[in-house]
């Protein structure tokens, strides 16, 4: 990937997200290393991180400064604008046709149209204010506002105005420099004020930050061909209403210099984004931890390449291939909605890999990455893996709703690690193929019922207890052969009553987990049940169209299996790879596994033995 974090920080972030929230863990400040902020965080107990709390800063306070937030408009100079032209009242200006040049650290308040641009070359200490109020301003071949040299700008939006900022044709550069953005700083740049602005770039992007990018309140509107926020070191959004349609990523922070960098932070807010990438796109971590965003994206709703953490706020995907990926997915608040062609949440290594995932090939062996619920509400809806981690997947609280893949080729859940439940609330969905329940060392009973044939939309799956309580009930968005669920209700040694379909079946758990994966067979879905746990199930007829081949293999078979194999291909070695080249796709003379026989590996969609060994 392209920012590989050392274990050491992996470490500290989950600690920080506990102790304060996630946000603070995923954000570098402007002054110092992620590993710096990540000590103060750990340091400070979660009341001092408390928004009035006495020691310790907040979030907010840690992202944003005071005058970042404040919008306040102090003296400043008037500048006029008409057509090509501009005037000034005071000094720190300079004018020109169709050029506007601030020299000097100051506030200046700029009124009227003007077709040009407007260029900051001020000195290296020097914080500039530019207050838009009733302003429009279009350029054609250039940035339309262009900071080349400052320490700091702040765009103000004056109270209760409309303004409009445009950039037309290809963007040329300015002193070598590639100020590709309708609006371009090489410094930090803060937006805030309670106006508007309208932003709009025909060739490249809408607001760009060469350093961190904040958007501290305001109504943002931005049209553009490219990115529609970019922030080098960070973008960082505390509040406003946002509304972003851009051809490639909605919201992008890239650092590929500094792994400690390139962040995404979202605080608050309100956030419509339509993008022809992902949604949020950072090279680091992406936080969010309050607001509301409202994603329509060609590629994944939210991607980082390190640590994607959601506790707080709403997350609404209505479109995307995958919903969430990074390489690790932290989720302890908040609520999530995702419509995904793709996976839902998607746990991988490497640099936006969406479609990454499977089975049957060393490639997708456990790695280093992982899934973590521990809060929150999820409600997923995927064409691929509901959850897909190649790492390890845990669910310790929450609660988690998936219709998964009607395709037997995916799971409602995925993972290559370890699966572990030890709280929360789940039930997921989907095709029998490749359907995988949680692992023995989970903590929370886990049942993985097959309902032995496929139910349509909507029809409901409701778990009762001994006395007829309901405790748990979901209707799926889409068709569904099998379903994992846990809950906290769920007790070793106590039956319950599965209902779907106009059918019903007793589970009683004998160990936390009941059916034990992929490759399950045995629910033979008579007229008045679903049929037992797990089982052999027998091979039965082979499914319309199979070629001979088995998807990622049946792995060994247990030790004293017993079964009467005839006809097996020279040279097998105990593994069904390869079942030769003249196999017609009939299982002669394969003899029933013994009582209680089962194969490992992944099992054959339709129903096959039962489960791993």
């Amino acid at each position: 990937m392209k920012n590989k974090k050392t274990a050491a920080i992996l470490l500290a972030l989950a600690l920080a997200f506990s102790a304060a929230g996630c946000g603070a863990a995923a954000e570098g400040n402007g002054d110092g290393a992620l590993s710096e902020l990540l000590t103060q965080t750990i340091s400070a107990s979660p009341a001092d991180k408390s928004a009035e709390g006495a020691e310790g800063e907040s979030l907010l306070e840690e992202l944003f400064s005071a005058r970042d937030l404040s919008g306040e408009i102090g003296e400043y100079v008037s500048v006029t604008l008409s057509g090509k032209s501009a005037s000034a009242d005071g000094a720190g200006v300079q004018t020109a046709e169709g050029l506007v040049t601030i020299t000097a650290g100051g506030s200046y308040l700029l009124t009227g149209e003007f077709s040009g641009r407007i260029e900051i070359r001020a000195g290296d200490s020097d914080k500039v204010q530019l207050i838009l109020s009733e302003a429009s301003i279009s350029s054609d071949g250039a940035a339309a506002i262009c900071a080349l040299d400052a320490d700091k700008v702040f765009l103000t939006l004056a109270e209760g105005t409309q303004n409009v900022v445009a950039a037309a044709g290809e963007l040329d550069e300015l002193d070598g420099v590639k100020a590709d953005g309708a609006i371009f700083s090489k410094c930090d740049l803060t937006v805030n004020g309670t106006g508007s602005l309208a932003l709009k770039c025909e060739s490249g992007h809408g607001l760009v930050s060469k350093d961190d990018l904040k958007i501290a309140s305001s109504t943002l509107s931005v049209e553009a061909a490219g990115q529609g926020l970019s922030g080098k070191d960070s973008v960082r959004i505390a509040d406003g209403a946002i509304t972003i349609v851009a051809g490639s990523d909605g919201i992008q922070s890239e650092n590929e210099d500094n792994a400690d960098k390139g962040n995404v932070s979202i605080l608050g807010g309100s956030l419509t984004i339509s993008s022809g990438s992902d949604g949020v796109d950072a090279t680091g971590c992406v936080t969010v931890s309050g607001g509301v965003l409202e994603l329509s994206c060609a590629d994944d709703g939210v991607h980082a390449d390190a640590t994607l953490s959601v506790c707080g706020g709403s997350v609404m995907i209505g479109r995307c291939y995958e919903g969430l990926e990074a390489k690790d997915i932290l989720i302890s608040g908040g609520e999530i909605d995702i419509t995904a062609s793709d996976d839902g949440l998607n746990a991988a290594g490497g640099a936006d890999n969406s479609g990454w995932g499977g089975r049957g090939s060393d490639m997708f062996a456990a790695q280093d990455i992982s899934i973590t619920i521990s809060g929150g509400a999820l409600t997923i809806d995927a064409n691929g893996d509901g959850i897909d981690s190649n790492g390890a997947l845990t669910v310790s609280g929450g609660t988690v709703f998936i219709s998964g893949p009607t395709n037997g080729g995916n799971g409602a859940i995925d993972y290559n690690g370890s699966g572990v439940i030890t709280g929360g609330t789940l039930v997921a969905a989907g095709a029998s193929g490749m359907a995988e329940n949680f692992d023995g060392n989970s903590t929370q009973p886990s049942m993985l019922v097959d309902f032995g044939g496929t139910l349509s939309a909507g029809s409901e799956i409701r778990i009762s207890d001994a006395s007829g309580e309901t405790i748990v009930s979901f209707a799926p968005e889409k068709s569904y052969q099998c379903a994992v669920i846990s809950c906290p209700e769920l007790k070793v040694g106590e039956s319950y009553t599965v209902e779907a379909g106009g059918k019903s079946q007793s589970v009683s758990f004998s160990s936390v987990i009941y059916g034990s994966g992929s490759g399950m067979g045995g629910f033979g879905g008579g007229p008045s049940g679903f049929g037992g746990q797990g089982g052999p199930g027998g091979f039965g007829e082979p499914p319309e169209g199979f070629d001979g081949s088995f998807p990622g293999g049946f792995g060994d078979l247990p030790e004293g299996f017993g079964g009467d194999f005839s006809d097996l291909p020279e040279g097998f070695e105990g593994e069904f790879d390869d079942f030769g080249e003249d196999f017609d796709g009939e299982f002669g003379g394969f003899g029933a596994p013994p009582d209680g026989g089962q194969f490992g590996g992944q099992g054959f969609p339709g129903g096959w033995g039962g489960g791993r060994p």
